[in-house]
């Protein structure tokens, strides 16, 4: 879970980096899939979704 968590924070820093590049939003679009398959897993994603659209701005 640890590993999951870490790949998607650091696919968020991607995003936040380089917004145009659709190989991470895809990336990171197929991570939030997996968590779906996980315990707790919407929480998760909405953590991501809440970081980016707060440091995106």
């Amino acid at each position: 879970m640890d590993e999951l968590l870490n790949h998607g924070y650091i696919l968020v820093a991607k995003m936040l980096e380089s917004p145009e590049d659709t190989s991470v939003l895809e990336a990171f679009e197929n991570l939030k899939v997996a968590f779906q398959e996980v315990e707790h897993g919407e929480d998760f994603i909405q953590q991501f979704d809440t970081a980016h659209a707060v440091f995106s701005r």
